[in-house]
């Protein structure tokens, strides 16, 4: 029987085990890293003299796992395996992010909640946007099917010299191009995933995922030019838009919709079974007006 240990103890040991398994000059350190809504991780951050990546993987969830018996020799198996299957070999050009003419091009802008990121705001650039808050990223390939984004503080706008407004009218262009909107039909989704076709209940009313391709923070989805439009005119109806985590909302169809407070319901327990403190968005539904191309905090 393996010998319990605390978190810390847990992250230091993992982070001893792998690095004896890691290639000659690869090092695997613990270090807390503030996320989203002002979330601190711990994550093993790799440094490779080989590239100025230092990939990260984060241990909350294996110290669950092996709370619950999973052995951690195999927890370190495994985490060597996801770091050498993602290891980046060479050194990636950052000039482009030295020079804004061209760094203007990547980027793009997320959706964040206002209030669980107070802290953090006062760092970086951000517009107001109902209770949530516009921030920007600078979207980069990291290879032919991996992708990152550097977060752009108030000390990149210096160094550039540009204001939000500027990388606004750049994020509303590139985002869309970038990272395009996707719908899908939440039964289909369900289907797809499901073992057997009708493996799976079906929803309780019309629901359908606003994401991006990749599916990552892509509630932004929701502030390109016509997106929403689109959606509701293909549903033919005023929409109720759920903020299921930052990276993709379902919507909802007023004829079909349940009442706010019921929708606000379901938001809350979600909140707190299944959506990461990291992922969280908002606690509450929102409506978009076909008449008024808008989204309200309440349908108005």
């Amino acid at each position: 029987m393996q010998t319990m240990l605390n978190y810390e103890d847990f992250c230091r040991t993992v982070a001893g085990k792998v690095c004896s398994h890691l290639p000659s000059g690869v090092l695997a350190n613990p270090k807390d890293i503030t996320k989203n809504n002002d979330t601190v991780l711990k994550g093993l951050v790799f440094s490779d003299p080989g590239t100025n990546i230092s990939p990260t993987i984060y241990l909350e969830s294996f110290y669950e796992e092996f709370e619950k018996g999973r052995d951690i020799s195999d927890i370190t198996s495994h985490i060597v395996r996801l770091y050498n299957s993602t290891r980046v070999k060479e050194d990636i050009d950052m000039g482009f992010f030295m020079d804004f003419n061209i760094a203007r091009n990547h980027i793009c802008y997320k959706l964040i909640n206002h209030a669980s990121n107070e802290k953090s705001l006062k760092n970086i650039p951000h517009i107001p946007f109902l209770d949530l808050s516009i921030v920007f990223i600078c979207h980069m390939d990291i290879s032919d099917d991996q992708n990152g984004s550097i977060l752009i503080s108030n000390e990149h706008m210096k160094m550039w010299k540009a204001d939000t407004r500027t990388l606004y009218r750049s994020a509303l262009l590139n985002t869309p191009r970038l990272l395009p909107a996707q719908i899908t039909e939440m039964g289909e989704l369900i289907r797809s995933l499901a073992a057997e076709e009708n493996a799976a209940p079906s929803p309780a009313f019309p629901m359908y995922i606003m994401s991006n391709n990749s599916r990552i923070l892509g509630a932004t989805a929701i502030l390109y030019p016509d997106a929403l439009k689109k959606a509701a005119q293909m549903l033919s109806d005023d929409l109720y838009i759920i903020p299921s985590s930052i990276h993709e909302v379902i919507l909802v169809p007023y004829k079909d919709s349940p009442e706010p407070d019921e929708l606000n319901k379901i938001i809350g327990e979600v909140n707190k079974t299944a959506v990461e403190d990291s992922e969280y968005l908002s606690d509450h539904c929102y409506y978009y007006s076909q008449k008024d191309d808008q989204i309200f905090c309440e349908k108005p």
